[in-house]
């Protein structure tokens, strides 16, 4: 997944609920990113240009409480708990 992290990414969002995010840097990035339920409806405000994904998932984890876990599928923003 390093190398996941390394793409480029252009975006923004303004009160975008994190399923939505999660959705559109799935297709710009061409990772599958997903997150646990309770962050479905968490709203996202970020603009970022030719920015790395892992710097853009880090700070979407920051707004939303989350961490970014890799999975054999891909991302996952989940809750701090294992």
């Amino acid at each position: 997944m390093l190398c996941a992290r390394a793409r480029k990414v252009t975006a923004s969002f303004n009160k975008t609920p994190l399923r939505d995010v999660c959705a559109a840097l799935t297709r710009d990035a061409g990772v599958t990113i997903s997150c646990q339920i309770v962050f479905l409806d968490k709203p996202v405000t970020l603009t970022v240009k030719d920015e790395p994904l892992g710097k853009v998932l880090e700070a979407i984890a920051e707004q939303v409480g989350a961490k970014v876990q890799p999975r054999t599928s891909g991302l996952r923003f989940r809750t701090g708990a294992h």
